[in-house]
């Protein structure tokens, strides 16, 4: 017998982790698994930016059914790979470490792709991975989750 939700979590993860290939992709399920288990509501946003595997519909799908209540892909449009190209040649150049919250590693359409989900979803629980992907979430508007 399930119990009501208890909370609504948005949980970004900036690869496809089913099958695990690494020791992240399974601790990524683990905590799926626990929070699926403690009965809340799981969004598991994700992109083809990044990653070895590109999603597929599939790879969705098997996760909606075990895991989580729905998948959400950001498929990088062209402006955004021309600015992730033209950003990752500036890098090149400049002796400069890559900030941790770059837009290298979330251009503006992936950031506003992640601003209108977290509208929609209004979860109580925002959960990432990666330091690298903090540039997603707009911590003003978020405070309380």
């Amino acid at each position: 017998m399930r119990l009501a939700v208890v909370g609504k979590v948005l949980f970004f993860f900036p690869q496809m982790p089913d099958p695990p290939r690494s020791g992240l992709h399974r601790r990524c399920l683990e905590m799926l698994r626990l929070m699926r288990d403690a009965d809340y509501e799981i969004t598991f946003a994700s992109s083809n930016l990044s990653g070895h595997a590109k999603w597929t519909r599939e790879d969705a799908a098997r996760l909606e059914r075990n895991l989580v209540k729905s998948v959400r892909i950001y498929e990088p449009g062209r402006f955004d790979r021309r600015f992730v190209r033209v950003l990752s040649l500036i890098y090149a150049k400049t002796p400069q470490e890559v900030a941790v919250d770059s837009w290298l590693y979330t251009p503006p359409g992936m950031r506003r792709w992640f601003r209108n989900l977290t509208a929609e979803i209004s979860p109580d629980i925002v959960l990432m991975t990666y330091a690298r992907w903090d540039g997603l979430l707009n911590h003003e508007r978020r405070a309380s989750a």
